[in-house]
């Protein structure tokens, strides 16, 4: 089944808030039924905390479908 949409959550050094908004998204959906129908993407901008590692442990889990992307830092450079 596809999902029906997905949410991205960007993310850059969020390991103080990342687990407790997948806990919120995954209440909401098991509140309103929707399952497999949204589909949530972590994009971790190059944190330099645990930020990637929460996302990818919360994604092996397979109760939601949840994709972890990392990438590069795309921020401006300190001068």
């Amino acid at each position: 089944m596809l999902p029906r949409f997905s949410l991205i959550i960007p993310a850059y050094n969020e390991e103080r808030l990342l687990g407790r908004l997948l806990d919120s998204v995954d209440a909401a959906r098991t509140a309103y039924g929707r399952g497999d129908a949204i589909e949530v993407i972590v994009a971790d901008n190059a944190s330099t905390d645990r930020t990637a590692v929460i996302a990818a442990t919360r994604g092996c889990r397979g109760r939601h479908r949840l994709r972890v992307t990392s990438s590069p830092s795309a921020g401006r450079r300190p001068r």
